[in-house]
């Protein structure tokens, strides 16, 4: 079984996916851990009792001034921006598998906005709620186990996933939300509407940060800092 998935699980798992970013650190290694709950990092995360979710503790601090991708961000650039992880889910994919190295990566950062593993209205039910799952799992893991500091990311694309986001996500504090590629797609604005003034009544932050463009008349708005 181990050496099924080091074939296949792991296959293509880049060695350096953020050359630029990761120049100073003369050497990654890809970590192969035959545990794959991650033990060791996940023993000291609390689960929600309903579905078993990850619990993400809100984040009070500063409300950053800029934020950037990741991969972005040179170096010596650590103290101008927050990193934040909205882009195409392939280029963050391998820190899923290998957290020590995510961990390594933000360790010159004071702060970063949790993951944002994509939600796609054509995909099964059970897609969403595995990429919460693991947005919220590594958020937890950098929380409890790195001491990283996380404003979490909330995400949703189908009514039925809003219970699964809401499972364990903070109460309170500041928060995420990123409208990339809604705009213009009528169903998925008002998607986006409805989940926004659902979840933000449950979470009541204390301040939103908006990456995209705004979507019609946010009721949070005077809360919002808005990012493009």
């Amino acid at each position: 079984m181990t050496e099924y998935y080091e074939n296949n699980l792991f296959k293509g798992l880049p060695d350096d996916p953020y050359p630029d970013f990761c120049r100073r650190q003369k050497s990654i290694p890809r970590q192969i851990d035959t545990d794959l709950w991650l033990s060791d990092m996940t023993r000291r995360i609390a689960f929600s009792e309903k579905w078993e979710m990850p619990k993400v503790r809100p984040y009070n601090g500063y409300i950053p001034s800029s934020i950037k991708a990741l991969d972005r961000i040179k170096p010596g650039e650590e103290s101008l921006h927050t990193p934040h992880f909205y882009e195409n889910d392939a280029k963050f994919e391998s820190y899923w598998r290998n957290p020590n190295w995510l961990c390594k990566v933000l360790k010159p950062f004071a702060l970063c906005i949790g993951p944002d593993f994509s939600q796609y209205r054509d995909v099964p039910l059970p897609w969403h709620i595995y990429n919460i799952f693991r947005k919220k799992m590594i958020c937890a893991i950098l929380q409890r186990s790195m001491n990283v500091e996380v404003i979490y990311n909330l995400s949703w694309c189908k009514r039925q996933s809003y219970e699964y986001e809401l499972d364990g996500a903070p109460r309170g504090g500041v928060v995420a939300i990123n409208s990339t590629g809604i705009k213009g797609d009528c169903r998925a604005e008002r998607i986006f509407k409805e989940g926004y003034n659902l979840l933000l009544s449950e979470i009541a932050p204390t301040h939103i940060i908006r990456y995209g463009p705004k979507i019609g008349n946010e009721k949070y708005a005077e809360i919002s800092t808005y990012f493009s």
